[in-house]
């Protein structure tokens, strides 16, 4: 039995994909597991560009090392769309649709469940 797991999850970076174990060293045996939910975050400001620490913004950005206040003003003042309606709808909706993955991939939930949770609540429910 190898201590080789048989499979990781891979982040999208639209550029290069590797696969690492635990002490950071490449395991090419990995088959390779694209998430459903969270594989290509969007910049909270610019929803239709990849989230990048090389923004011009760091208001675009969530690090896992920034403090969680900082963390929520970021999440409050991502764009979103005037209309206030919550569903998931990345061509009409980019910003709200980033948003519900976000939630979707940090709870562990798929997005119809994030969706139907602030169905009707507006905005403001998602961004608290």
């Amino acid at each position: 039995m190898s201590d080789v797991p048989e499979h990781d999850h891979v982040i999208d970076t639209g550029k290069s994909h590797l696969s690492l174990d635990e002490l950071g060293h490449v395991q090419p045996g990995m088959a390779r597991i694209m998430p459903e939910v969270g594989a290509r975050i969007m910049d909270l400001q610019d929803p239709t560009s990849k989230m990048s620490k090389s923004a011009d913004s760091p208001q675009g950005t969530l690090s896992l090392l920034d403090e969680p206040d900082a963390l929520a003003k970021r999440i409050r003042s991502a764009v979103t769309d005037s209309d206030g309606e919550v569903r998931f709808d990345p061509v009409k909706k980019p910003g709200v649709s980033n948003l519900l993955q976000i939630l979707a991939a940090t709870s562990d939930r798929e997005i119809p469940a994030v969706e139907a949770e602030f169905a009707g609540g507006g905005y403001g429910a998602l961004k608290a």
